[in-house]
């Protein structure tokens, strides 16, 4: 049988909220430059899905490179890892593994680009943004899964049925806390889940 723990996911989805709210109290403290709109400018995120859309064994986790192409537009490559084991519906709220003590390894490897806006909600709402510390984007990925199981009674089918073209899209925010790294939080549409946090990281 498989179990949730919502509570658990809940308080992991409000922490980036309260950084950032700390954020914002804290703006004289420091004065980071917006990385996206600095040409050249390279960033990290390392990202773990919550709410996956899949029964997996472990929670999915992306390591995402940015570069800054142009003024509020960033481009780079998305990895993301993990593993699965293969299940069965007994009824709408109850799913079984099967053979379960064979777990299958996922590896997508794809392409992410983001557009930053904070520069447009500032137009919106005709109030100006913290921009140093709260950097609001939309976000649009693609890629290739590919599947290995190295046990003897892992199933070809499993296989040839996870590699395949995934997607994803969404709206998400960050906030730093420090000049070079700070949280991350996004929800939308994706191949693996509905909602992820993170870390940041500003590498140059």
């Amino acid at each position: 049988m498989i179990t949730k723990k919502p509570l658990l996911l809940l308080l992991l989805a409000v922490l980036p909220l309260f950084v950032f709210s700390q954020s914002w109290k804290q703006k004289k403290v420091l004065k980071p430059a917006s990385f996206y709109t600095r040409p050249g400018t390279i960033a990290l995120s390392v990202h773990n899905t919550m709410f996956s859309t899949r029964k997996t064994a472990m929670p999915p986790v992306s390591i995402m490179s940015q570069v800054t192409a142009t003024r509020n537009f960033t481009l780079g490559p998305v990895l993301t890892y993990f593993n699965f084991r293969q299940y069965a519906y007994e009824s709408v709220q109850a799913t079984r593994w099967i053979n379960q003590d064979v777990r299958y390894h996922e590896c997508m490897i794809g392409l992410r680009a983001e557009y930053h806006i904070p520069d447009l909600l500032q137009r919106c709402i005709s109030r100006p943004i913290p921009v140093h510390y709260i950097d609001v984007y939309i976000f649009a990925w693609s890629g290739y899964s590919f599947v290995r199981s190295s046990h003897a009674r892992a199933s070809a089918e499993v296989i040839a049925e996870h590699q395949q073209v995934r997607v994803g899209a969404g709206l998400g925010a960050r906030s730093l806390f420090l000049r070079w790294m700070g949280l991350s939080l996004e929800g939308g549409y994706g191949s693996y889940g509905y909602c992820s946090f993170g870390f940041f990281f500003i590498v140059r």
